[in-house]
């Protein structure tokens, strides 16, 4: 079953140059149905005078779902040397925005490197976090990330099918995928129900000789169709398995830092167009 425009969702990063407003305004050109965010732009937002009523009102003006926080990053207990920027915020920090931004799902990533927890604590402490999320009914959306300890699909998927919690899901990032161990087979054969959100982006086949992954993932993405990835033939399956599920941009560029609300809206419009084109 093909989303309709409104199951779109813009990926909060795609947009991460623009003030609120343009943010917003670019996810409603683009035609998507929701702008995600994250506690640090929620907490920036905060200090810059842009009260949580404010925000909420903006999103109901565009017309745009703002029910999604991510990603939260400290599932399981972090040693002190673990903790890094983006993984201050702990579990009642998360709790708390999201009931105030009145959110339906949130994003849990591993930024601990591998191998520095077991797989029975992570599978521990991501069911813990489904069950508290459960309480403030939130769903829950594991990411992975190959620079991290849920490095591939398959890890991600170990951890999922363990807890099987209802409201927990599988963040799927296209490049998160190609950089990762790409495993069709694997997609194929996950219920599409546990594909919790589709990330489109593109990059070279490869990683380019002398830049680094995380150079490659924040700065260089690509719009799907100006890269090298499979995209239609893994949306293709996507689409077999009744996975494409809040499918929109994640497109962390410097080219895409530079661009207007209404640039980014026709190549966003224009790019998921073409990759959802599949016969």
């Amino acid at each position: 079953m093909q989303p309709s425009r409104s199951d779109w969702v813009m990926y909060h990063h795609t947009v991460r140059s623009l003030p609120l407003k343009e943010q917003f305004r670019a996810a409603s050109l683009a035609g998507c149905g929701a702008l995600t965010t994250g506690p640090h732009e929620y907490l920036t937002m905060l200090t810059q005078g842009i009260s949580t009523r404010d925000m909420k009102k903006m999103a109901a003006d565009f017309g745009i779902r703002f029910d999604h926080l991510d990603a939260f990053a400290r599932w399981v207990p972090q040693r002190p040397d673990q903790i890094a920027e983006m993984m201050r915020y702990d579990e009642d920090d998360f709790f708390r925005i999201a009931d105030a931004l009145e959110a339906k799902s949130l994003g849990a990533i591993a930024l601990f490197p591998k191998g520095a927890i077991s797989m029975n604590e992570m599978i521990d402490g991501f069911g813990q976090l489904c069950r508290r999320a459960a309480r403030h009914g939130l769903k829950v959306a594991l990411e992975f990330i190959p620079m991290g300890a849920v490095y591939d699909l398959a890890t991600a998927w170990q951890i999922i099918s363990s807890v099987n919690a209802p409201n927990s899901g599988i963040v799927f990032d296209f490049w998160h995928y190609y950089r990762g161990h790409p495993d069709d087979a694997l997609l194929r054969s996950i219920p599409g129900r546990w594909i919790a959100g589709v990330q489109f982006d593109d990059a070279t086949a490869t990683l380019p000789t002398g830049v680094t992954m995380v150079e490659d993932t924040v700065m260089r993405r690509k719009a799907p169709g100006e890269g090298e990835f499979r995209i239609r033939e893994v949306v293709a399956i996507l689409r077999d398995i009744g996975g494409l599920n809040n499918p929109g941009p994640e497109i962390l560029s410097a080219e895409f830092d530079k661009m207007t609300a209404e640039e980014i809206a026709a190549k966003v419009r224009s790019s998921m167009t073409w990759a959802l084109s599949v016969n």
